[in-house]
């Protein structure tokens, strides 16, 4: 029976050298790798995971006002339960005077109110100063166009 020596491709294997001994291929050699590389795998998939939680605390840290109260001006057109349903929509979120506006706007093209104005509530009352986050009283003010409401009113009585 013949034995072939077979001379390993450097570009397959790691290689080292050991002591000054020369270049040399062993499974130390191949476990170290192995090991690396599994843990630079590991190393990605931890940051990976952790990255919406380190979102949510600069999330937490940035908020400094959380709205607990809001009044609505111009709001003859819209029922009791859409007043209700805006203010769940604003009401326990951080103060944000654009995307509160955005919501409500959202809200109000949802219900056919196409052509409605929504302003960014810009002014607001403190609840209570002691607090932090600190409560606070919004403001939201829009206007539903003429066609917008008459179009509602013409669906509705269509409905009964």
């Amino acid at each position: 029976m013949r034995s072939a020596h077979v001379t390993p491709d450097p570009k397959q294997r790691p290689t080292g050298n050991y002591k000054g001994e020369g270049d040399f291929t062993s499974i130390t050699a191949l476990e170290c790798y192995a090991v690396e590389r599994f843990a630079l795998v590991f190393a990605a998939f931890l940051t990976f995971l952790t990255l919406p939680l380190i979102g949510q605390d600069q999330d937490k840290v940035a908020c400094n006002d959380i709205v607990k109260e809001v009044s609505f001006e111009n709001s003859a057109g819209l029922a009791v339960n859409q007043l209700t349903t805006l203010r769940k929509l604003v009401i326990g979120r951080c103060y944000d005077p654009m995307s509160i506006s955005e919501r409500v706007y959202d809200q109000l093209r949802l219900w056919g109110y196409c052509k409605a104005t929504v302003h960014d509530p810009d002014n607001f009352r403190v609840l209570d100063s002691n607090l932090r986050p600190s409560p606070i009283a919004v403001v939201v003010d829009f206007q539903l166009t003429a066609s917008d409401t008459h179009g509602r009113n013409e669906s509705a009585a269509k409905m009964n």
